[in-house]
């Protein structure tokens, strides 16, 4: 469907451009910019295989070259592999060798790279068959070789060439535009300038130079495309002005003994034409929305377990990345998130990357989310959506995480209470049972019958009231040995039952800290394994989640400090590690720096904190109350 969509954009465009009656040099060259769209929309990124081939571009002119690039991990020598069937359709001109190394779970794996500069033999569409090298096998590709490019514009003797060119004539305001500056020469540069892209109203974002080689007149040109994505922000007519080339080209380039490096040559300025953009404005409907103008959108999310088996006070983590073709990162929106009674929400600091693709920039911002459950039950997490306009069919779509459903079931140490309180219910009921049938109540009883008896007897002889006496004297002794049997049996029963209790309360923090243990562990082991990678996108997701089961592991060793603690970052403060805090600012810089980056990012400075904070642990001591207590 996406397909003949595109067709029948492209055709009208076509149509168009017939209607105007541009020259056949406007047109050849807008054909071809058509024909790259296709295939550029229509190609997939490769899969990481052992053995990989890779071309800059896929449309070439006949007068132009390409670059192949062979990427193998397998043993051997690269420049042993068997190109005589790229050989059939195509000269095999420079070639150029790279070997890298990379540790990958502390084992060295060597990485080879091949580049070939590929010349096209005739008009025509050719695959680039499989190649083998070390018992694995690369994808083939096709290539279409159409007719030669004329050139633009001519200087002088035809030494240098500079021209410009856009991907579209007519965008709307943010819409992602492709703006590329051409150099092509056949002299050497001495002292080349050429000054950084720079526009009022619109961003810019420089893409990778392309490096290419062209046939004009019999003479072969080395032709350099600096490239960049435009979003301009006001619509109306938009002008980019020319750009520059500053040089200097020897005069006299070679003397009796060849080329002469002292030469003052001579200083040139070169500009390119200046270009008319037709800005529109964003449809009416857009108002009091995020506008978010790309060629494709989709959202992604992942959770740190399974949803079915959290508890109270067990916090879990839910990553959500919103991925875009033609808006940079920063352009993207954070998701918006219901607040739901019974879980605490806490966010972290979101991720943004760029990417570029053959078709511009492609961004993706990710935001992670702390969820705390504070009781049981059944919690539903509303759905997520975001509206965006799709710009290669013209309309508006709308992309949805579906609702999320969490059983959150009673914590460990409530569910422990619960059975301890029930347990101490029956022994309490069984010990009022026995105080019902005490001696003290006996004595109450054998109190009104004695009284009875006593008034029954005030007329009985003096001698019979001295041996009633002495009667009930020593049914007094009996009733008191009775009484005091009683109690003590009730007393040791009582020092038995709590005897008992802290038993239960120590195996119940055994299985407690038993599972901390292997949370630990696992969240440990992903963060080293993120370090050791050097992986910072990993080791960000991964830091949070060993910081919350180490500071669990903290409070059942008796660390009252980290019950206060809410979030990542105040667990960082309560653990007070100068290493560790020095660690991740170097890990937010690599991940947050608008700078462009000139290294990657090293992780086992980080690993090195986690590993000292782990070895100052203290040791375990009586354990405490639930930490959510119910």
């Amino acid at each position: 469907m996406v397909v003949l969509m595109l067709v029948r954009f492209l055709s009208t465009k076509m149509s168009v451009m017939l209607s105007t009656k541009l020259s056949m040099a406007s047109f050849y060259r807008r054909k071809i910019l058509l024909n790259a769209l296709i295939a550029t929309l229509c190609s997939l990124p490769l899969v990481s295989h052992a053995l990989s081939v890779e071309v800059d571009r896929q449309i070439i002119p006949i007068n132009e070259t390409i670059r192949l690039t062979i990427l193998s991990n397998g043993s051997g020598d690269l420049s042993d592999i068997d190109l005589t069937p790229i050989e059939k359709y195509f000269e095999i001109g420079n070639r150029s060798s790279q070997r890298s190394f990379s540790m990958i779970n502390g084992r060295t794996e060597s990485i080879k790279k091949l580049t070939l500069t590929l010349s096209p033999k005739k008009l025509g569409s050719y695959w680039i068959p499989s190649l083998t090298f070390a018992k694995e096998s690369s994808k083939a590709l096709k290539i279409k070789v159409i007719k030669a490019l004329p050139v633009a514009s001519k200087l002088s003797n035809n030494m240098v060439i500079v021209e410009a060119e856009v991907d579209k004539k007519s965008v709307l305001e943010g819409e992602q535009l492709l703006f590329t500056l051409r150099i092509i020469y056949r002299v050497q540069f001495n002292n080349a300038v050429v000054p950084s892209l720079e526009l009022s109203h619109a961003d810019v974002i420089p893409l990778e130079d392309r490096n290419s080689q062209r046939e004009i007149d019999g003479y072969t040109y080395t032709v350099v495309e600096k490239r960049y994505a435009l979003f301009i922000q006001q619509p109306g007519v938009f002008e980019i002005p020319s750009q520059s080339l500053d040089a200097v080209i020897s005069t006299s380039s070679r003397s009796r003994f060849g080329y002469d490096p002292f030469s003052r040559g001579e200083k040139i300025r070169l500009e390119s034409r200046p270009i008319t953009i037709d800005v529109k404005e964003k449809p009416t409907d857009s108002i009091g929305i995020d506008w978010l103008p790309a060629q494709s959108l989709y959202l992604t999310e992942s959770w740190s377990t399974d949803l079915d088996k959290v508890h109270v006070g067990e916090p879990i983590t839910r990553a959500i990345s919103i991925f875009a073709k033609g808006l940079a990162a920063e352009n993207l929106p954070a998701p918006s998130l219901e607040s739901v009674a019974g879980l605490n929400l806490y966010n972290e600091k979101p991720e943004f990357t760029n990417q570029q693709w053959t078709g511009g920039i492609a961004g993706k911002r990710t935001d992670t989310f702390a969820l705390v459950p504070t009781r049981a039950g059944r919690y539903t997490l509303a759905a997520i959506s975001v509206k965006w306009w799709n710009t290669v069919l013209g309309q508006w779509e709308n992309t949805t995480l579906e609702k999320k459903i969490i059983t959150v079931l009673p914590a460990i140490d409530q569910a422990a209470d619960e059975q301890i309180d029930n347990q101490r219910a029956i022994n309490s009921q069984n010990n009022g049972n026995q105080a019902s049938e005490s001696p003290v109540a006996t004595a109450d009883k054998q109190l009104t019958s004695d009284d009875s008896a006593m008034t029954a007897a005030s007329n009985a002889p003096l001698i019979q009231s001295d041996l009633e006496t002495q009667t009930s004297a020593s049914f007094w002794k009996i009733l008191a040995l009775v009484a005091m049997s009683g109690w003590l049996a009730t007393a040791i029963g009582i020092f038995i039952i709590r005897k008992s209790q802290p038993n239960r309360y120590q195996q119940r923090s055994i299985d407690t800290n038993d599972k901390n243990d292997s949370s630990l562990k696992q969240s440990a082991k992903a963060l080293k394994n993120a370090c050791q990678n050097h992986d910072p996108l990993e080791a960000k997701k991964a830091l949070p989640q060993w910081l919350n089961a180490y500071a669990q592991q903290q409070v059942a060793n008796g660390q009252r400090q980290y019950l206060s603690a809410k979030s990542a970052s105040d667990i960082v403060t309560k653990i007070k590690s100068d290493l560790l805090n020095q660690a991740i600012s170097d890990l937010d810089k690599i991940l947050f720096s608008t700078e462009k980056k000139s290294s990657v990012w090293n992780g086992l400075a980080l690993l090195e904190a986690v590993t000292e904070v782990k070895a100052c642990r203290p040791k375990q001591t009586q354990a405490l109350a639930p930490l959510y207590p119910s």
